[in-house]
C-alpha cells in the first residue's frame, strides 16, 4: 500500500486474520480493510454483527454496495484509540476513481440507488 492507496490485487481472506465468515472476537486486531465478495442472504443483504458485553448492533448493506470498509482506528492519535469501529458500505473499493475498479458511471439523467441499515438490540 502506497500513500494509503491499495496497490495490489484483491486477496481471498479465507483462513487469514481477516476472515470473519465465522463469528469471532476482533480482540486487539487492527483492521483497516475493504472487503468484497460478501456473503449475502436471500434478499441480497450482507450483514455485520458487532456484539459487546451488553448489546449487539447489526448492520446490513444491499447489493448496490459490493464493498464494505471496516476500520478499528488503531492509528488515530491521541490515545486511547478504538473507542468504536467503523463499518462503511461502499459502491467501489478505495481509490476506485483512480483504478476504475467497480466504478459506477451512470448515464446522464440516470440514478443509482442503494440501501443500508443499522439494527440495535
Amino acid at each position: 500500500m502506497e500513500r494509503m492507496l491499495p496497490s495490489g490485487p484483491t486477496v481471498d481472506v479465507a483462513g487469514t486474520a481477516y476472515d470473519f465468515t465465522t463469528p469471532r472476537r476482533i480482540g486487539k486486531q487492527a483492521i483497516d480493510v475493504a472487503f468484497t465478495g460478501l456473503d449475502r442472504d436471500a434478499d441480497g443483504r450482507a450483514w455485520v454483527r458487532l456484539e459487546g458485553s451488553r448489546r449487539a448492533t447489526r448492520f446490513w448493506l444491499d447489493e448496490a454496495q459490493p464493498w464494505l470498509e471496516v476500520y478499528t482506528a488503531d492509528q488515530v492519535p491521541p490515545a486511547p484509540h478504538r473507542r468504536g469501529i467503523g463499518v462503511e458500505p461502499m459502491t467501489g473499493p478505495p481509490n476506485a476513481l483512480g483504478s476504475g475498479t467497480d466504478l459506477i458511471r451512470p448515464a446522464p439523467g440516470a440514478s443509482y440507488i442503494g440501501g443500508w441499515g443499522v439494527l440495535h438490540g
